[in-house]
């Protein structure tokens, strides 16, 4: 039985303070579903530095992959979110060679690592998307890009936010020319020094 599936994009990504996890939002392409995965902070690394174009001075083990996948003349086809289970997420990368395409499966976070990497588009099973946006719905909280637009507006108490979510934040803000709220950050962030 083919499973319909959509077309989704990485979305924000936030590093949880204390830990070594981050949220990593990806919303459908067309349409107005979005979910929330917990990921690590390596991988959460390894989706910023391709999605935010930073440069580094070596390959990383992603990067590594990309190189194996293209010297194999192995290509990322795409990439599906298929299951979860206990709140641990399942996904398969499609890797087509040349002679046939092969499934492999992996951690979401990889996945799309992978998939930011090689150009590769990032689906989900319909019916899972489903689930987890009316789950998520349920339970949905200020996501913390709100949460910091809210305290900045109110002039709040910015100690409660993590220190690698603000400097991105000030990043943004600052490419945006949003300087009034950049300056907020950048204080918080020099006060924490």
């Amino acid at each position: 039985m083919d499973r319909k599936e959509v077309q989704m994009r990485v979305g924000s990504l936030f590093y949880v303070q204390s830990s070594m996890t981050a949220l990593l939002n990806i919303c459908e392409v067309n349409g107005p579903r979005c979910i929330t995965l917990t990921i690590g902070r390596f991988e959460a690394d390894a989706i910023c530095q391709i999605r935010d174009d930073i440069a580094i001075p070596r390959p990383m083990t992603h990067d590594l992959l990309k190189d194996i996948l293209e010297v194999l003349h192995g290509r990322l086809y795409k990439v599906l979110i298929t299951d979860v289970q206990d709140r641990i997420f399942q996904a398969e990368m499609f890797i087509r060679t040349l002679d046939e395409m092969v499934s492999v499966q992996a951690r979401p976070s990889d996945a799309i690592a992978m998939a930011l990497r090689c150009g590769a588009p990032i689906y989900i099973v319909e019916d899972l998307l489903e689930q987890l946006w009316k789950q998520q719905n349920k339970t949905r909280v200020l996501a913390p890009e709100d949460s910091l637009e809210s305290c900045l507006a109110d002039s709040g108490d910015l100690s409660r936010f993590d220190t690698d979510f603000l400097r991105s934040a000030l990043q943004r803000y600052v490419s945006n020319e949003e300087y009034e709220k950049a300056i907020l950050l950048r204080n918080e962030l020099e006060r924490r020094q």
